[in-house]
Formats: C-alpha cells, sequence, structure tokens
C-alpha cells in the first residue's frame, strides 16, 4: 500500500556470509543497494564480472539477471536495501553515469543509519525521508565537479573491475570513450 510517488523497500537488513554464499536472481522488484563492510564477492550484472570488496557500494536494477557469490575462502559482510517506489528509475540512472554500478571508498554512515532505523520498524513516511536522504547521500558521494575526472573514474573502475584479465589500454580506451 505504498503510495507510488514517494520511496520504500521490500527488504533491507545485515549479512555476513560465508565462502559457500550464493545467489542467481532475475527479474525483481526496485533496486538494491549493497555496501561492502568486509570480504569480498564477485556479482555477475550486465553480462560483466565486478569485484566487491570492502567500502564498496554497488546498486543494481533487481529485474535484470545478477549473480553473487562470495569468493572461495572468504565471507562477505553487508548491509543492503531493495528500494522501490518514486524517481528510483532515474536516480539509478544517475548513480551509474556517476561511477558505473560501483562506487568504491563509500562513506557508509547514512546507509547504515537507514538500514537500521528500516529494521527498527518505523512508519513509511519516516522511511521514505530516511530512504531519499540516502540516496541523495549515495548520489553526492558518487558524482564529481570536475568532468575531467568522468573518464579517469570510468577507467580506474574498469581496471578494477577487470584486473584479473589480459586487458590493453585500447580496452580501457574503449570503455572510456
Amino acid at each position: 500500500d505504498l503510495n507510488p510517488h514517494i520511496f520504500g523497500f521490500s527488504d533491507c537488513g545485515y549479512e555476513f556470509n560465508d565462502s559457500g554464499y550464493f545467489h542467481e536472481r532475475e527479474n525483481g522488484i526496485g533496486y538494491m543497494f549493497t555496501y561492502t563492510i568486509s570480504g569480498a564477492a564477485e556479482l555477475v550484472f550486465e553480462n560483466k564480472k565486478h569485484l566487491l570488496h570492502k567500502g564498496d557500494l554497488c546498486m543494481i536494477d533487481l529485474s535484470k539477471k545478477n549473480i553473487i557469490k562470495v569468493l572461495k575462502n572468504n565471507h562477505w559482510e553487508i548491509y543492503f536495501m531493495h528500494i522501490i517506489g518514486a524517481n528510483i528509475e532515474e536516480l539509478y540512472s544517475v548513480f551509474k553515469q556517476n561511477c558505473g554500478i560501483i562506487k568504491h571508498e563509500f562513506d557508509p554512515e547514512n546507509l547504515i543509519n537507514c538500514v537500521e532505523s528500516l529494521l527498527k520498524g518505523i512508519n513509511k513516511y519516516d522511511a521514505a525521508v530516511l530512504i531519499y536522504q540516502t540516496l541523495m547521500d549515495a548520489l553526492s558521494q558518487s558524482s564529481t565537479t570536475n568532468y575531467e575526472n568522468i573518464g579517469i573514474n570510468k577507467a580506474i573502475n574498469f581496471i578494477y573491475d577487470y584486473y584479473k584479465e589480459d586487458i590493453s589500454i585500447e580496452d580501457i580506451c574503449l570503455e572510456v570513450g
């Protein structure tokens, strides 16, 4: 019964996942924010492999196929939110344009406070405000005021995601445009 003009969530929480953790989903509703507290996992999204490490905020569209598995001999400790409503698709597009689907070195204070408040059970309007503030914080942290850095950030994110593969300068240039 959530008003479609305000933000809400379908799920949120804290998890500690062992090396056997594997999750595959598709056709979900909303967008997932996942912040890695510790450990590492591999995300396959839009036919690309991404590594999620401590300090990374990842945002993905849950309607698209995504596979998450904890790296061997590792764990993956996270906070997460599945966000719905309002202009979440547009905000996702801005986040993705700013930093891809992963913001490295993210300050999680607002996200953690939001998830913990949601887990305690608050009314849907207070939840909408907290989610909005968390989204604005994520967008603020993902943006750059120096447009010259956009290409550099895309290159860094590409190298970060594919450093174990045989990539070339030409591959990086194609990714950055």
